[in-house]
């Protein structure tokens, strides 16, 4: 799979080295969907653990990469200005 760096405004999607953080997400959520297509049930233990992990990779990892890719250009921007991501 191919590694990116970039923002990419036309499409609205920034793109980073998917290398850093995005395998340990991935495996996450691909975990989670191969046991629900075993039908095994998810009980509430696990999923708050997943949701859990989940949030602490996108803050720890994912966000700061993020913050550090758009930093230069949002700067240049002189207005108060708030990023929402969805």
């Amino acid at each position: 799979m191919k590694s990116y760096d970039a923002l990419n405004f036309q499409t609205n999607k920034i793109y980073v080295n998917k290398e850093k953080f995005m395998t340990k997400l991935e495996k996450l959520y691909s975990t989670i969907q191969n046991l629900k297509e075993l039908g095994l049930e998810l009980g509430e233990d696990l999923l708050k653990q997943t949701n859990e992990l989940e949030q602490k990779i996108i803050k720890k990892k994912i966000l700061p990469v993020i913050s550090e890719k758009i930093e230069p250009i949002i700067g240049q921007i002189q207005r108060e200005l708030m990023l929402v991501v969805d």
